[in-house]
C-alpha cells in the first residue's frame, strides 16, 4: 500500500522554525523554537545539539548533553526523538509532518537510491507522520520474514482500507468483526475454489470479447483504441461479472436487450471504479474522501450497487463474495451499507493492480517480435494438444488449471511485465521494540510502532541481479530448457527473493494464483482470436505513474494507440490478406492467409485455418476447387500389376514429369472428351500419392526442389500450392491417401479405396471412375482436370488487379 502521493495541499503549521541570522548570537549559536503567536520562546544551543539529516523540528538528536522535550502552551507538541545508539540513520525532511514524503513520492526509487548509497543498507525516513525503516538489502529480506513474530502486518493495511473505503476496521481488536480474514481470502481464491474461479473467468471473457458489445471488431476492417483502455474495459468487466455474478436469467435469456441491460450495468460500475479509482492515492495519504465529491458520490455508487439484497439477486456468484456475505452477516455489526463498502474494498483489489499489469503485459507482447513468435507457438500447441480449435462460432475454449501452469512463455512475459511496472511497499509495523538482525550478522533497534518497509523495485531493477534491468526480454524468467527460471544471483549468491511483485512472507497477496491465470487466460485468447499491433511500431514505452508508488502494478502516464481485427487464422502469417471468404447469412467473414511458398515442408509447418469440423451444416456454403495434374501424354503407366515400393516414387519417371497447383477458377476449363482416359487412371493416382509424399518432406526431393517455387513441366511452370486454405485442403486428401497406401501396401488396392475426409466430413474421391471429371490433350502434354467439392471458401478479390493475382499464382 502506498503511503502517499503527490500530494498538492497547503499544510497548516502551529509552529515555525527560525535558523537566521538575526537569532543567532555570535559564535554561541543558538536554535530559536517560536510558537506561532510569539508568545514563548526557547533558545537551544547549537553546540548542544546535532541536527540529523536535513534541519527539522521533528527529530533532533542529542550528543550527551540535557536536553529537554518542549512544550509551547496550547502548541502542538514537538516530538524531540533521541537517536539511540543502534537505530539506523534517521532523515527527518524539511516539512513537518511530511517529512520526506514529497521527494518519496516524486521518484520513490531515485530517492531510496541516493539514501542506499549515502546511509547504507538500512535507514529511517519520516514519511507523513510515520517513521519508516527501508531495508534495501535483498539478502536480509528473509531475516524481516524469520523475525515475524515481532511485527503486526495487518495493522496498517486494515486502518488504510477503514480509511479509503469508509468501512469500520476489520480488525478483530476493533469489536467491529471476529472474520479472519486472511483464512477467507485463502479458502476462496486458492485450492479447489481456484479452479471454478478460473473456469468462470475464462467464460466470462470470451463473452465479453466475441459476444457482447463491448468490442466491436470485424475481420475485414481493422479497428484502433486505446490499448490501456481496451485492457480496462476487457477485463474489468470480466472481472467483475466472475466475482460479483451476473444478472438473475442472463445466461437463459440471449435476447439483445437483456444482455444490453446487463452491459449498462457493468458499464456504470466501471465508470464509478475509474472515478474513485483516480483520487485512491491521495485517500491513502491522510486526505479525507469529502475532499474529493465525484469520487464520494462514485464510492457510494458503487457501495449501493453491492448491497446484499441486490447481490442476493445475482448467480454465479464467486464463493469468496458468497463467504464474505455469510460472515459479514453473522460475524459482524456493520449496517447494510458498511458491508457493502467491504465489497467495494474487494472490488478495488482485484481490479487496481489486474488491470495495468494485462496492459504491461499486451504492450511488451505486441511490441516485441520474438516473444510474439514464442507465445503463439505456446498458444498452438496447447490448442493442438487438447484437440482445441479458435472457432468464432465455435465452441469455446477451456484451459484447465495443469495447462494455464503449463505456460512457461506466457509466465515469463508477465512476470517480465510486472518487474518492469510493479512499484509495491510491503509494509510492516513493529509491535514491540526489538532488535532486527540482518544478513550482514549487524542487528539495528527498531522502536514499536515503527515500520519496515520493503520496495521490490530496488530488487527489480538491480543491475547485478538482471542484465539490462530497463529492457523487456520475454524469455528472462525461462532457463535453457524453456521452462520456468528460479535461480538467480547476486554477486555470486543466490537470492531466494528475487521477484516481490505479489508481496513477501503472510504479507503475500492471497489471489495472485488467479491474478496471474486472468492475464494468462487474456493474452491466451486475444493470441487465439485476433490479430493485433501497434499504430506506431516505434513508439516510445510510457512512463510510469510516479503518483500511483507504493500502490501495486503502475500505471503507464498515457495511453497507447493500436489496432485490431478477428483472425481468419489463428496461426498467423506474415504475408498480406487478399483473400476473403464470407458466409451466407453475413454473419462472419473470415480471411485466409496468402502464403508463398518458398519450401515444400512450409505446407506441414505453417497451414492452419480457422476452418474445421464445426462449421459442417453450418450456413457457410460448399465451393468448388479445381485440382490440375499435368504430366506428359507418350507416358504410361506399366501395365503389371506390382505391389508399391514407396522408395521407387522418387524415381525420375514419376516425380520429374509432373507439377501440381490448385487453381482457384470455379468454371470449367474447357476439358474435351479423350478415348484413353481410362489409360492414365493410374498413372494419375501414382502422381498424385507421389505429390503427396514430397509435400510433407518425407522424400529427400521435392516437387519443386529445395530453392525454387515452382516444378517444371515441358515449357510451364506451374508454381506449388499458393493459399493456406487450400493447402490444408489438399494435404489433408494426400494425407489419407498415402496412409492407406502404407497400410495396405499395394497399388491395386488403394486405387480402389474410398477416401473419407475426415475433417470436413466431405467425400473428396468416391472412385476411380468419378475422380476424373475430364481429360484435354495439348501438344506434348495431357491436363487432367477434377473437379471436387469441399468445406471452404468463397473466394473474392479485393482490390487486387488480376494481373498482380496472376503473378502471386
Amino acid at each position: 500500500m502506498s503511503m502517499l502521493g503527490q500530494l498538492d495541499i497547503m499544510l497548516l503549521l502551529n509552529v515555525v522554525i527560525s535558523a537566521s541570522p538575526d537569532n543567532m548570537n555570535g559564535g554561541a549559536e543558538e536554535l530559536l523554537i517560536q510558537d506561532v503567536e510569539g508568545s514563548r520562546r526557547v533558545r537551544l544551543s547549537i553546540e548542544d545539539v546535532q541536527i540529523t539529516g536535513e534541519l527539522n523540528i521533528d527529530t533532533i538528536s542529542v550528543s550527551t548533553q540535557d536536553i529537554r522535550m518542549v512544550r509551547l502552551g496550547q502548541v502542538q507538541k514537538f516530538h524531540i526523538r533521541l537517536l539511540h545508539p543502534g537505530e539506523p540513520q534517521v532523515e527527518n525532511g524539511i516539512i513537518p509532518y511530511l517529512g520526506c514524503a514529497l521527494q518519496f513520492g516524486a521518484n520513490p526509487l531515485e530517492f531510496l537510491r541516493a539514501r542506499q548509497k549515502k546511509y547504507g543498507h538500512i535507514f529511517t525516513c519520516k514519511i507523513a507522520g510515520q517513521y519508516v525503516h527501508f531495508l534495501t538489502d535483498p539478502f536480509s529480506y528473509h531475516s524481516v520474514i524469520r523475525q515475524g513474530r515481532h511485527f503486526d502486518w495487518k495493522k496498517f493495511h486494515f486502518s488504510t482500507s477503514a480509511k479509503a473505503f469508509g468501512h469500520g476496521n476489520m480488525d478483530p481488536s476493533h469489536g467491529y468483526t471476529t472474520e479472519n480474514l486472511h483464512q477467507t481470502f485463502i479458502k476462496t481464491l486458492q485450492g479447489e475454489s481456484l479452479s471454478a474461479l478460473t473456469e468462470n473467468m475464462m467464460e466470462n471473457l470470451q463473452f465479453v470479447m466475441l459476444h457482447s458489445n463491448t468490442l466491436t471488431i470485424s475481420s475485414t476492417n481493422w479497428t484502433t483504441d486505446g490499448l490501456f483502455a481496451f485492457c480496462y474495459r476487457v477485463m474489468f468487466e470480466s472481472g467483475y461479472l466472475t466475482l460479483f455474478g451476473k444478472e438473475l436469467n442472463a445466461q437463459e435469456d440471449k435476447t439483445i436487450a437483456r444482455i444490453e441491460a446487463q452491459r449498462a450495468l457493468v458499464v456504470n460500475v466501471l465508470e464509478n471504479f475509474k472515478e474513485f479509482d483516480k483520487i485512491f492515492p491521495a485517500l491513502v495519504a491522510g486526505l479525507p474522501i469529502h475532499v474529493f465529491k465525484s469520487a464520494h458520490s462514485a464510492r457510494e455508487n458503487l457501495a449501493k450497487v453491492l448491497l446484499h439484497e441486490n447481490l442476493s439477486k445475482r448467480q454465479n456468484v464467486s464463493d469468496l463474495i458468497s463467504r464474505r456475505m455469510f460472515l459479514n452477516d453473522t460475524l459482524s455489526t456493520f449496517d447494510d451499507i458498511n458491508k457493502a463498502r467491504t465489497h467495494v474494498a474487494l472490488l478495488w483489489a482485484s481490479q487496481a493492480n489486474t488491470l495495468p499489469a494485462a496492459f504491461w503485459s499486451l504492450f511488451y507482447l505486441i511490441r516485441c517480435k520474438e516473444g510474439m513468435k514464442a507465445a503463439k507457438e505456446e498458444v498452438r500447441k496447447t490448442l493442438e494438444n487438447s484437440n482445441q480449435k479458435a472457432n468464432l462460432d465455435g465452441n469455446q475454449i477451456s484451459l484447465t488449471k495443469d495447462q494455464l501452469d503449463n505456460m512457461p512463455v506466457l509466465n515469463s512475459i508477465i512476470k517480465e511485465s510486472m518487474r518492469l511496472s510493479s512499484a509495491s511497499l510491503n509494509i510492516r509495523v513493529a509491535k514491540n521494540d526489538f532488535a532486527l538482525h540482518l544478513d550482514n550478522n549487524k542487528s539495528y533497534n527498531i522502536r514499536k510502532d515503527d515500520v519496515i518497509a520493503l520496495y521490490p523495485q530496488l530488487l527489480h531493477y538491480d543491475s547485478e541481479i538482471y542484465e539490462d534491468p530497463l529492457i523487456f526480454k520475454y524469455n528472462r524468467f525461462l532457463d535453457e530448457n524453456g521452462q520456468e527460471k528460479t535461480t538467480f544471483e547476486r554477486n555470486g549468491r543466490k537470492l531466494r527473493y528475487y521477484h516481490l511483485a505479489f508481496g513477501s512472507g503472510v504479507t503475500k497477496c492471497p489471489g495472485r494464483f488467479f491474478a496471474m491465470y486472468e492475464i494468462k487466460q487474456f493474452l491466451f485468447l486475444l493470441l487465439s482470436y485476433f490479430e493485433m499491433e501497434l499504430l506506431d511500431k516505434d513508439v516510445k514505452i510510457p512512463p510510469l505513474d510516479q503518483s500511483r508508488a507504493g500502490l501495486g502494478v503502475l500505471q503507464p502516464i498515457y495511453d497507447v494507440d493500436f489496432r485490431l481485427r478477428t483472425a481468419g487464422s489463428w496461426f498467423q502469417h506474415p504475408e498480406p490478406h487478399l483473400w476473403t471468404w464470407y458466409s451466407n447469412t453475413s454473419g462472419g467473414v473470415k480471411e485466409i492467409d496468402h502464403i508463398f511458398v518458398g519450401r515444400s515442408w512450409r505446407h506441414l509447418q505453417n497451414c492452419r485455418v480457422y476452418r474445421s469440423a464445426q462449421f459442417v451444416n453450418s450456413d457457410h456454403r460448399l465451393n468448388v476447387a479445381t485440382l490440375t495434374i499435368q504430366f506428359r501424354s507418350n507416358w504410361l503407366p506399366p501395365t503389371k500389376k506390382m505391389r508399391l515400393d514407396l522408395a521407387r516414387l522418387q524415381d525420375e519417371y514419376v516425380s520429374d514429369k509432373f507439377a501440381c497447383s490448385l487453381c482457384e477458377e470455379r468454371t470449367d476449363l474447357g476439358a474435351t472428351a479423350n478415348p484413353n482416359v481410362m489409360g492414365f487412371v493410374r498413372g494419375v493416382f501414382l502422381l498424385i500419392h507421389c505429390s503427396m509424399l514430397a509435400w510433407t518432406g518425407c522424400w529427400a526431393r521435392s516437387v519443386m526442389g529445395s530453392s525454387s517455387c515452382a516444378a517444371s513441366v515441358g515449357e510451364e511452370i506451374s508454381t506449388d500450392l499458393d493459399f493456406a486454405g487450400d493447402a490444408v485442403i489438399f494435404m489433408e486428401l494426400m494425407e489419407a491417401l498415402i496412409g492407406a497406401l502404407q497400410r495396405q501396401n499395394e497399388e491395386s488396392e488403394c486405387l480402389s479405396l474410398r477416401v473419407s475426409w475426415i475433417k470436413t466430413k466431405v467425400q473428396a474421391f468416391n472412385d476411380l471412375g468419378t475422380a476424373i471429371s475430364s481429360l484435354s490433350v495439348c501438344r506434348e502434354r495431357v491436363d487432367l482436370i477434377k473437379r471436387f467439392t469441399y468445406l471452404g471458401s468463397d473466394v473474392h478479390v479485393s482490390g487486387v488487379s488480376s494481373s498482380e493475382v496472376s503473378r502471386w499464382i
